[in-house]
């Protein structure tokens, strides 16, 4: 799908796909288990939407500003029509954890690395990210579902060690566009995940993506991820409880078509449904 109105998405690559995983945190309590099924879906669906995966494994704090301070070199981006990046561990509002606990600011840590002035060569091209993390304490009230854990921790320190707090206003990454911040939870809400599964958010982005990628955008495509995420319910301790998926644009202009089927043509004997290039329909 091309068009004045519509982003370019006709390189191969698209451009890079980072995908942090934070699973085994160095407190055992803290472990997000199924996390790596998310991670494995994520990987298969960027990788057959055209994209060069990157993926990363227990990080902490330090160790994902390091990655994320080397993707945003404005070399890696010269030839890219896109920029996507997962981000998956515990978080609390406006925060997100390494595996030591500290955490990071999403906004002025991470979001700003690919704003116009630090990564010009993103500049007018869509960025994508996605977090599977809670974005708070609180619980909405649902009906039916299997047993889930929440993607939150009880104390988080910044990297400056000030206790993390509830922001008082929207935060804004300052020079940023072209951004589309897929968020699996509300502000204020927690964010679910199975223990052997995953989590419901990713894994109904995942098969929603896989059916109508090839000839929806992607707003029309997280509509359909929130319709059947929002009816979803996860029994926990307190009792069953729902998440609604969040959507944040920052000076986004275009429409996003990922196109998978402008690509060289698949051979690929072992060719699975709905993950090959070739075959996401």
């Amino acid at each position: 799908m091309t068009g004045e109105n519509v982003y370019r998405m006709e390189n191969s690559p698209r451009g890079k796909c980072i995908i942090i995983n934070n699973v085994e945190f160095h407190n055992p309590d803290h472990w997000r288990h199924g996390s790596d099924v998310d991670a494995d879906r994520m990987e298969t669906l960027f990788n057959a939407l055209h994209f060069d995966c990157d993926v990363r494994r227990d990080l902490t704090a330090k160790q994902m500003m390091a990655v994320l301070e080397e993707t945003a070199n404005p070399d890696h981006h010269r030839d890219a029509d896109c920029l996507v990046v997962v981000l998956m561990s515990h978080g609390m509002w406006d925060y997100i954890a390494g595996v030591d606990g500290v955490v990071l600011r999403l906004h002025e840590d991470i979001y700003d690395l690919f704003s116009n002035e630090n990564c010009p060569t993103l500049m007018g091209k869509p960025k994508v990210f996605i977090v599977q993390a809670c974005r708070g304490p609180y619980e909405d009230s649902g009906t039916s579902g299997p047993l889930g854990q929440a993607d939150a921790i009880p104390m988080l320190l910044s990297q400056d060690e000030r206790p993390i707090t509830e922001p008082s206003t929207p935060l804004y990454a300052s020079g940023c566009s072209d951004m589309c911040i897929i968020y699996a939870a509300s502000p204020g809400y927690k964010a679910y995940r199975d223990e052997v599964t995953g989590s419901f958010f990713l894994t109904t982005l995942f098969e929603v993506f896989c059916e109508h990628a090839c000839d929806e955008n992607l707003a029309d495509l997280m509509y359909r991820v929130s319709r059947i995420v929002k009816k979803h319910c996860a029994a926990s301790e307190e009792g069953l409880r729902k998440q609604t998926p969040s959507v944040v644009h920052i000076g986004w202009e275009k429409k996003l078509y990922f196109n998978p089927g402008l690509s060289e043509p698949c051979d690929d004997e072992d060719c699975q449904p709905h993950v090959c290039k070739c075959s996401i329909m």
